[in-house]
């Protein structure tokens, strides 16, 4: 059993500890995100102290399933470990704490210590594993209690915006809040959800903006762009989903999929039936690339559900690859072959949305609306409208605003 199976968030005990050792040692720094990650660094602390009450000790060496679990505990731990001490570090650049040096190397320290006690326990001697537990927490506690501190109170002492500067560290490392870090953060400090909940946003939110003005993929056909930002948020979605915990990883991967090959399919038809009711003279290429592409993810799919591991990760490089190279190629002939015609494809997609032949949600226009008129993403916006939300219908108003009257999305007639 690890972390994510436990559910701290529900598991009232493991959370009373976890708010004793946080009161205790005084580790709340009021930076939000820091002390999401460090209320999860304990968590798994708490973890492993309930793992070596439980082991089952056979002449002083744990049996295998004990070691095992903490081995696993262990090794989250670790990873959890860089990725916080990457992005704090980040953070304190940002913010020009004139002692980042000496707390890069406190970092340092600790992994190269943690990994030597991670040999040395692999033998599974239950003494090693309390000693190891015991340094890790007395690090841990002491290093937030009074290293962490100390540059917190600089920037209070300063004035810095570390608001800001937080969701900026957090952008630039890709970092993602998984949902039980933010359920068990919410338990122990009892704070509002909307200000952890609004960085999440905005981190997705920025890395679809990211790619799409990286790459410019801008076709000028609403309903194709539309349709095109919502698949890369949905390659955003899988990455996030990716980095999940083993366990864990299969149920959120496998439902981020399924919704990702269902809107491929939708959205190849889209983009097909469009080509063929203005004769598109390249059709039959771009929908024998539509077909090869589907066959490629679903035999992805079926090799990681065979057991393959690996294949989730070349899924995902694959996809988004393929993804960006069609839109900025293929797809981009579009937008010179319909470059006199918008008015037309304008009506053309409003008339297949009010007879339900084209899906639009209202999830996909408030995401279309904010990278399209509001331009590159800066600030949060709740866009957190699930591909599952409800479907616009003939005459909606959303439809509408979509096709009728394109310059209210800021999307010229002519490019």
């Amino acid at each position: 059993m690890n972390l994510a199976q436990l559910k701290p968030a529900s598991d009232q005990e493991m959370v009373n500890r976890i708010r004793a050792i946080w009161n205790r040692f005084d580790l709340q720094l009021d930076l939000p995100l820091i002390d999401l990650q460090h209320i999860w660094l304990i968590a798994l602390v708490v973890r492993l102290e309930q793992t070596v009450t439980e082991l089952d000790v056979q002449n002083g060496y744990l049996d295998d399933l004990a070691r095992k679990t903490f081995l696993e505990v262990l090794t989250e731990a670790l990873d959890f470990s860089l990725q916080h001490f990457v992005l704090e570090e980040n953070l304190l650049a940002q913010m020009e704490y004139p002692e980042l040096e000496g707390h890069a190397r406190y970092h340092q320290r600790f992994i190269a210590g943690l990994k030597r006690h991670a040999r040395e326990f692999n033998r599974g001697e239950a003494d090693m594993a309390r000693r190891l537990l015991k340094t890790l927490k007395q690090w841990l506690f002491n290093h937030i209690a009074r290293e962490d501190r100390e540059y917190y109170l600089y920037f209070k002492e300063q004035g810095k915006d570390t608001r800001a500067a937080c969701q900026t560290a957090m952008r630039e490392r890709h970092f993602n809040i998984r949902p039980e870090q933010q359920d068990l953060y919410y338990s122990i400090t009892r704070q509002d959800r909307t200000e952890a909940e609004s960085v999440s946003r905005e981190s997705l939110l920025k890395m679809v903006s990211d790619i799409w003005y990286k790459y410019n993929l801008k076709i000028g056909v609403p309903m194709i762009d539309m349709q095109h930002l919502w698949l890369i948020r949905q390659v955003v979605e899988l990455d996030y989903a990716i980095h999940h915990e083993y366990e864990a990883r299969r149920e959120y991967f496998n439902a981020a999929l399924a919704d990702a090959i269902t809107y491929i399919k939708e959205h190849f038809s889209t983009e097909e039936k469009i080509m063929r009711h203005f004769d598109y003279e390249h059709i039959e290429e771009h929908r024998k690339q539509h077909r090869h592409f589907v066959q490629f993810v679903q035999n992805r799919n079926e090799q990681y559900k065979a057991g393959d591991e690996k294949a989730i990760f070349g899924l995902l490089h694959d996809l988004k690859e393929w993804l960006i190279t069609h839109i900025a190629v293929e797809d981009k002939k579009l937008f010179f072959y319909f470059h006199n015609r918008r008015p037309e494809v304008l009506a053309f997609s409003r008339k297949c949305a009010e007879e339900g032949e084209f899906i639009i949600r209202r999830g996909y226009i408030k995401l279309y609306k904010t990278i399209v008129q509001e331009g590159p993403v800066t600030d949060p916006e709740d866009d957190n409208e699930s591909a599952n939300s409800e479907v616009t219908r003939p005459g909606a108003q959303d439809v509408r605003a979509l096709h009728d009257d394109p310059d209210h999305l800021n999307i010229p007639a002519t490019d």
